[in-house]
């Protein structure tokens, strides 16, 4: 009975990260939906969820199917820069929402551009939320490069042994 309700134990567990992780995404995309405009802003989005959608299963059948393997490290280093240009834009759509709520002060930069989808509005308050996003994205990309760097230089040289017998080292283990 102990290993039923396990199992239950791990079905709740899962339910529960796969609904956060939909609530998640609802609270994301209410507030894009609500920046629409236009019909071709809403007819975008859609297509945007539905090239997401189709990468992913490409992706899923690769993996499954083919047994492509993805490269685990290059693909989490870009994801990492991607976030944190996302991050960045985020910020100052943030703090453009702010300046909207009479929240923040308006201060406007003469000369500097706007582009709504990067999230740059030429006021003095969202430049420096941006500028602050960014020095911290850049602080901790500097760490992270140098913790790498410091590992790499205290560790063995590589060895010589094959991806199938990493694989079968792996395999035996377990």
């Amino acid at each position: 009975q102990a290993a039923s309700g396990g199992q239950w134990a791990l079905s709740a567990v899962a339910f529960l990260a796969v609904a956060r992780e939909g609530f998640e995404t609802i609270l994301f995309f209410v507030p894009v939906f609500g920046a629409a405009r236009t019909p071709m802003d809403h007819l975008l989005i859609w297509l945007g969820m539905a090239a997401a959608v189709v990468v992913l299963a490409i992706l899923f059948v690769a993996v499954r199917y083919f047994g492509v393997r993805l490269p685990m490290r290059p693909f989490f280093r870009w994801m990492s820069v991607v976030l944190s240009v996302l991050a960045i834009i985020m910020a100052g759509g943030a703090a453009k929402e702010l300046q909207d709520a009479m929240v923040l002060d308006v201060t406007p930069v003469a000369g500097a551009p706007q582009i709504e989808w990067l999230g740059l509005y030429p006021t003095v308050e969202t430049l420096v939320v941006q500028a602050v996003v960014t020095l911290i994205v850049v602080t901790l990309a500097i760490a992270q490069f140098r913790k790498s760097s410091n590992r790499q230089a205290g560790s063995p040289k590589p060895s010589t042994t094959t991806h199938e017998e990493e694989a079968h080292e792996r395999a035996t283990q377990q």
